[in-house]
């Protein structure tokens, strides 16, 4: 019961419903969430924390950034239902359309790139 409870806790704020849905679309790093949803990547990464605490979300590292992705294992049948829902309830909201619209402009403009020479020069 705890584990479902924290499943429902996660799913009830939106900028972690939001990043789920981004995530339904395609792996991403914190850089492009922060650009996707203009938000603070400490706020960012605290939602996602949250999201990997639930185990709705898996991370992995990709040279310099960490990478995260849903979680969905063939043996998890209960997570893509959830996720399976979220895309049928939030797929024609505004909020999330606007972000899709973000996404394909954040994927264009190469943001990992962008965050990598920012990072170089800060050192």
């Amino acid at each position: 019961m705890r584990d479902t409870l924290q499943v429902f806790k996660a799913l009830s704020d939106e900028t972690r419903l939001r990043i789920l849905h981004l995530l339904q679309k395609q792996e991403l790093c914190v850089c492009e969430l922060v650009e996707i949803l203009e938000m603070e990547q400490s706020r960012v990464s605290h939602q996602l924390q949250i999201l990997k605490n639930a185990r709705l979300v898996n991370d992995r590292r990709e040279r310099k950034w960490i990478v995260y992705s849903l979680n969905i294992r063939d043996d998890d049948s209960w997570n893509r239902d959830v996720f399976r829902l979220l895309k049928t309830f939030l797929d024609k909201d505004e909020i999330v359309e606007e972000d899709e619209r973000r996404l394909k402009l954040c994927l264009k403009s190469d943001v990992r790139e962008r965050c990598h020479t920012l990072e170089s020069v800060r050192k």
